[in-house]
């Protein structure tokens, strides 16, 4: 049973390989969070059947979205941890389809409202205080920056301190190859250990 006073690490796993390189270097951030009383839980995103956002308009109401979906449930993770990991493997110098999906529905974070006197605005509301991390896989000549911006862009949207970031580039087709790379994982460790426990 999970102790509701525990700090709670939620890993956005934009990858369509399981044991990949984004599988792997997440999970040891989570070892060096749960080495200081974290626990942790991963989202496979590919294995979500999420819609696009639709770009809905005006919202009258406090839910999140209108599509109660497989990701919908997701909300509530992502909304009540303490940290949050969005890891994704870079296609074509921005995040995986299946991590975009959920970034796009999470516009409402922020939704359009209409004021008493018909001015149209964006709601900002006030979210938990959540540490996020950033990790990123891709290749030796691939450049990372551009996908680290549409993620900082996410935390921001969504009320997410952004605290640190890992990009492994590597030219190793084998799935998981960073195993053999101790100085990343180790990297990766030390991150996780650094996330500090958060009064309830």
């Amino acid at each position: 049973m999970t102790d509701s006073n525990q700090n709670r690490l939620l890993i956005l796993n934009g990858s369509p390989i399981r044991g990949s390189n984004v599988d792997v270097i997440s999970e040891e951030i989570a070892k060096g969070a749960a080495d200081n009383g974290w626990t942790s839980e991963t989202i496979y995103l590919n294995d979500y059947v999420i819609k696009p956002c639709q770009s809905c308009g005006v919202r009258d109401d406090d839910d999140i979205c209108i599509f109660h979906d497989d990701i919908y449930p997701v909300y509530e993770k992502f909304s009540n941890c303490d940290a949050v990991i969005a890891a994704s493997p870079i296609y074509f110098d921005s995040v995986s389809a299946q991590l975009k999906l959920f970034i796009d529905r999470c516009n409402c974070y922020r939704p359009l409202k209409k004021s008493r006197d018909g001015e149209l605005f964006l709601e900002k509301k006030q979210w938990k205080i959540r540490k996020g991390i950033i990790v990123l896989v891709g290749g030796e000549r691939q450049k990372h920056q551009q996908t680290l911006s549409v993620i900082k862009g996410f935390f921001l949207w969504t009320g997410v301190e952004f605290l640190d970031s890992i990009y492994f580039a590597h030219d190793s087709w084998e799935v998981g190859a960073v195993v053999n790379s101790a100085a990343v994982l180790k990297q990766a460790y030390e991150l996780g250990a650094r996330l500090e426990s958060n009064p309830h």
